[in-house]
């Protein structure tokens, strides 16, 4: 085969290049094309085969670390020393935090403790008073020993995960953030089990309810009927008794009065015995409350309508 060897547009530092005569590409565009591409030669294969002049990628995360170190050997002890103090102070407060809180939970339960010892209320009172009637205990039943663990549960859950999420997804540990567009999983659970926490709680609710609502065989009736002001109750069965209670002014309380509860006549009912309350309002007035929270009776007394509830007393006291 015969060669042809190229004559013009050699450039210095270029080698030599011959081609045949088939090639159809002039020697010296072959050779500028080569001296533009540089005469370093590639070392290793794909992307990151690097040359003196192309020299290799590298990728983000390498840049990032590359760039954490470089400035991490640029503090000085100043800066250092000024870290370790801002943790400390962190470390102190969080020390503290937990010292607060647990003396706020020590004296939650004792005022709830205190609390219960009454049977009347009393100043900075926390809980509900101590019950005196069925229905009262079982208010207290399906408050302290059903809604209460399931909320205490609740708390503690979402605090915790609030604190792990805190902790565990701070921007110092976990720098760069988590894309999570959905679970199917968590979406069930966090749809599932508030339902069954509903049901848990209506069930023994609505019995509640039913055992409030129907009265047993009434030994005796009282009727109360809301004024302004003022409450008037009547003994049917003891020949139509009747009498008001008003309120006992603040000038006029005795040392022990409980202000804005004492009254001039009190409604007084025999213990253990079953009684019939009729709750009502006079026709031009107003609707009224009557509210008991020892034995654990609310009705409205509305104008030109009778509600009904009913209590009985266990043991002998002022409430």
């Amino acid at each position: 085969m015969r060669r042809l060897a190229a004559k013009t547009g050699r450039l210095p530092g270029v080698p030599r290049i011959v081609a045949p005569a088939s090639f159809g590409v002039g020697s010296a565009a072959v050779a500028a094309a080569l001296a533009r591409r540089g005469t370093g030669r590639r070392r290793g294969f794909g992307r990151t085969a690097r040359s003196p002049d192309h020299p290799a990628r590298t990728s983000l995360s390498e840049q990032r670390l590359r760039v954490t170190r470089r400035n991490a050997g640029r503090g000085t002890a100043g800066e250092g020393l000024q870290g370790m103090l801002r943790g400390a102070r962190s470390i102190t407060g969080w020390r503290l935090a937990r010292v607060c809180l647990l003396a706020g939970l020590v004296l939650i339960v004792l005022a709830a403790v205190s609390a219960g010892w009454a049977q009347q209320p009393h100043p900075w009172q926390l809980g509900m008073q101590p019950p005196a009637t069925p229905v009262k205990e079982r208010i207290h039943f399906l408050h302290n020993d059903i809604l209460m663990p399931i909320i205490t549960a609740i708390t503690v859950f979402v605090l915790g995960l609030l604190g792990y999420v805190m902790f565990r997804f701070h921007h110092r540990r976990h720098p760069i953030p988590t894309r999570t567009s959905h679970n199917a999983v968590v979406e069930i659970l966090w749809t599932v089990i508030p339902v069954l926490i509903l049901v848990i709680i209506a069930i023994p609710s609505f019995k509640l309810m039913y055992y409030m609502d129907r009265a047993p065989d009434a030994e005796m009736t009282i009727k109360v009927t809301g004024k302004q002001w003022y409450w008037t109750y009547e003994y049917p069965d003891q020949g139509g008794l009747a009498f008001d209670s008003n309120i006992v002014e603040d000038k006029d309380l005795k040392p022990g009065q409980p202000r804005l509860l004492e009254v001039d006549n009190p409604l007084i009912v025999p213990v253990n015995t079953t009684i019939r309350v009729q709750v009502t309002g006079v026709p031009d007035g107003v609707i009224h409350s009557w509210f008991m929270p020892s034995f654990g009776v609310q009705e409205y007394a509305m104008p030109g309508r009778l509600n009904e509830s009913w209590i009985r007393v266990g043991n002998p006291g002022v409430y």
